[in-house]
């Protein structure tokens, strides 16, 4: 469908057999080696284009990418372990979800991994242009090309810094990832910072995100303002002692103290010095100036041709298709259960995960089948219940469950067409189930554990692909506008502003109800009126915030540092707390987190062996 382009492809191709060439791992290898870097279109090629071209599936895709890593900690989505072997695996999903997985978490080992083999590649690369640039005659080129490497690794420091803040800081080929010196979370912040305003001026103006685009898949101005946004909304919590986001403070003190200290961090863009909150809204204003916008309609940013016709809203992608950028998004195989997988023409499915009921409230979905539920739910959700009404109001009713009785709700039958609940593996129903001394297998706990979930949905299974049932022509949707309007609508009233303007965007192109401030019972899901958020004190309008950020962004890995900012991170939910785990036990019972030690992971063990200059984050 697509291939990958760049200039450097379109100057050289009479030197190389096809455009594929330019995506293989070592492009250098069909060029002898004194040719190799002779023009800075070559260098290029050799350089900048093969560490974007081998970005792979870190950020999105691989079972322990980014996004699964924020998402899954962060509350929105879960594998619960689905009973009878499926998804057990020792607790690596379970206890990291609930918060208790150790320096041993293999999600945080293939994080660790992953993003250093990456800046050690960028290394490499700023380093080989760097012996070439005195006998430049383009340095001005070359500049370009090692700003665009310093900031994409840049954005592999920005996930370190919030993952573990206290990492090590490895700029050179000369030292290696094991034999460098721990930095603090400061310095981490830091040199992030410093390192995206330097490279700004020297980045294009190019787009990132369409395929026919010089810039496709590369770093750009409007990938850097984005990045600055972000960690400026972020930057209370990662300048700021763990203690601030414990759970023995309320949300409402937590977002108070968030605001206040946003207000005191300064940043100097483009010669202007504004606080944390200024410079989100003065990104948001410059990307929009660069051409982005939302596109029409939602669903535009993840479809089969999301880099084509246009698209005016992902300010960074990963290129993806079915011939040179064959990256696989394991999240279509693993969220559905075999038979929906055999029904779509997607056999061999693996049944795991699933959003939280927390993700569902958020949503409006309130398990009743017809509740109006925003607009963008069953774009990014499977879900359902199976045909007849009669057998929804059985379950409506709270239908329980008599020992002897078979498939009580009647959906077994049903899986084939792809139905499900929405998750109910921590009901009071089947809590009772487990009390009662019934077998595990027993029909209800089967129906709801190995069939409940609401599923993965937001990228779907290409019927065009034929290079595997996970692959498709579906770039991947790093960074889009959507997410850049919320920031700045959530700066704007922490600064003291009004933030209306930027959700009603949002919500208004969806078709969802604008914002009525003037309701405040309107403003926050159910979810702070059922179990453990009854009573919260929550900060009203930065808690709508917060769920219209999930509403809008879900999947796309936002959910843990988000949820640290608005201060709910550190205590129990609707899905985790201490009294509804029961199959998650052995792996470990969430804890309120009194010290916010959790807003930090453990350091892998695997990297305090292999380096002694690492030392353990506190709490760990």
């Amino acid at each position: 469908m697509k291939k990958v382009l760049y200039s450097a492809v379109l100057v050289v191709a009479a030197l190389l057999s096809s455009c594929s060439d330019f995506l293989v791992e070592n492009p250098k290898s069909n060029i002898p080696e004194e040719e190799a870097y002779k023009s800075s279109t070559l260098l290029y090629i050799n350089t900048v284009g093969s560490v974007v071209s081998n970005i792979g599936d870190l950020f999105k895709g691989m079972t322990d990418a980014y996004c699964t890593v924020n998402d899954m900690s962060g509350g929105e989505i879960f594998c619960p372990g689905r009973g009878g072997g499926d998804w057990q695996d020792n607790g690596k999903h379970q206890g990291f979800f609930t918060l208790t997985a150790g320096d041993g978490s293999q999600y945080l080992g293939s994080v660790w991994n992953g993003t250093f083999g990456k800046i050690s590649a960028i290394n490499k690369a700023i380093e080989t242009i760097q012996l070439y640039y005195n006998d430049s005659l383009e340095k001005d080129v070359l500049d370009g090309y090692i700003a665009e490497l310093r900031t994409l690794r840049v954005v592999y420091y920005y996930y370190m810094l919030h993952f573990f803040g206290n990492v090590p800081i490895c700029e050179s080929t000369t030292q290696t990832i094991n034999d460098t010196k721990q930095s603090t979370r400061q310095e981490v912040y830091d040199f992030v910072k410093k390192e995206l305003l330097d490279c700004l001026p020297l980045l294009s103006d190019g787009k990132c995100q369409d395929a026919s685009n010089t810039y496709y898949g590369r770093m750009t101005k409007a990938v850097a303002y984005y990045m600055i946004a972000r960690l400026a909304l972020n930057s209370p919590v990662l300048t700021s002692d763990v203690k601030n986001f414990a759970s023995v403070n309320s949300p409402k003190q937590i977002n108070d103290f968030v605001s206040a200290t946003g207000k005191n961090i300064s940043f100097s863009v483009d010669g202007t010095t504004m606080n944390a909150w200024e410079t989100v809204v003065y990104c948001q204003e410059k990307v929009a100036a660069l051409g982005y916008a939302l596109q029409p309609k939602f669903t535009d940013n993840f479809s089969a041709n999301n880099d084509s016709n246009g698209n005016v809203e992902n300010i960074f992608v990963v290129p993806r298709d079915n011939t040179n950028s064959k990256i696989n998004d394991m999240d279509l195989q693993r969220t559905r259960h075999a038979n929906h997988g055999s029904y779509e023409g997607m056999p061999g499915c693996w049944n795991g995960i699933s959003g939280t009921r927390q993700t569902a409230f958020r949503f409006g979905y309130e398990f009743d089948g017809d509740t109006e539920y925003d607009p963008r739910w069953p774009d990014s959700f499977y879900f359902g219940y199976p045909a007849g009404e009669a057998l929804k109001d059985k379950i409506k009713s709270g239908y329980t469950y008599t020992p002897g009785d078979a498939d009580p709700d009647g959906i077994a039958a049903q899986a084939q067409y792809g139905y499900y609940y929405v998750h109910r593996a921590y009901s009071d129903q089947d809590k009772g189930l487990i009390n009662n001394g019934v077998d595990s297998k027993s029909s209800v706990f089967v129906i709801y554990q190995k069939w409940g979930g609401a599923r993965y949905k937001k990228y779907v299974g290409d019927p065009t692909a034929t290079s595997g049932q996970n692959i498709s022509n579906a770039d991947f949707a790093i960074f889009r506008y959507g997410d850049l309007l919320l920031m700045a609508a959530e700066a704007k009233y922490r600064n003291g502003g009004d933030g209306k303007a930027e959700i009603d965007a949002i919500r208004a192109r969806v078709g969802a109800p604008l914002l009525d401030p003037t309701d405040p019972a309107n403003l926050v899901s159910s979810e702070y009126l059922y179990n453990k958020g009854e009573g919260l004190d929550v900060d009203v309008t930065m808690q709508f915030i917060a769920e219209e950020r999930t509403r809008e962004l879900a999947w796309e890995g936002f959910a843990r540092p988000d949820e640290i900012r608005f201060g709910n991170f550190t205590r129990s939910t609707i899905d985790r707390n201490q009294e509804v785990e029961p199959f998650m036990e052995s792996y470990g019972r969430f804890k309120d987190d009194v010290d916010g030690h959790s807003i930090l992971f453990p350091i892998p063990l695997t990297a305090l062996q292999a380096n002694v200059n690492l030392k353990q984050n506190p709490g760990y």
